[in-house]
């Protein structure tokens, strides 16, 4: 009897522990690290649309937008470029995106979503202008050329 008794004792506090960790993690440390982040929020829609001149009539559009939730200084959200290039199909990929803000600088990489496509792309930027511009460089496999690209001077544009 009495190691039943103990057998029952050991099982409740494994879930009472088990519960006490799961609801700090995931209640309380989240709610702490917003009450005391004192950083830019960068939370919303972002864009950009650049036109690149590869010789007439060679010449691509990208469409691309940034979606980002924010809690505290961790950022996900959702990248979506869309290209379009004359003469062929518009193309769109979308990217699961997860990274972090630091002093005011955002980093983060993002994996495409659609599991038909491999798709990597990787993010540094500065956010500017008392946070209505982020400006900085992305590195990202090029599904045009079939290789790695990199594009300096990027400037995203809060739109929400």
């Amino acid at each position: 009897m009495e190691i039943e008794r103990e057998i029952f004792v050991s099982l409740i506090t494994s879930i009472i522990t088990w519960v006490a960790l799961t609801f700090g993690k995931t209640i309380i440390i989240p709610f702490y690290e917003r009450l005391v982040y004192k950083g830019v929020s960068i939370q919303g829609i972002w864009s950009q649309n650049i036109k690149y001149d590869m010789g007439t009539p060679n010449q691509i559009e990208y469409t691309e937008t940034i979606n980002i939730t924010q809690k505290a200084n961790k950022i996900t959200g959702i990248y979506t470029v869309t290209n379009i290039i004359p003469g062929q199909k518009t193309t769109t990929a979308i990217y699961t995106i997860q990274g972090s803000i630091i002093n005011g600088y955002v980093t983060f990489k993002g994996e495409i979503s659609n599991n038909n496509k491999v798709g990597i792309c990787s993010f540094l930027l500065r956010v500017t202008s008392g946070g209505a511009i982020m400006i900085g460089s992305n590195i990202f496999i090029d599904q045009n050329i079939d290789g790695i690209s990199a594009y300096p001077d990027q400037t995203y544009t809060r739109q929400s």
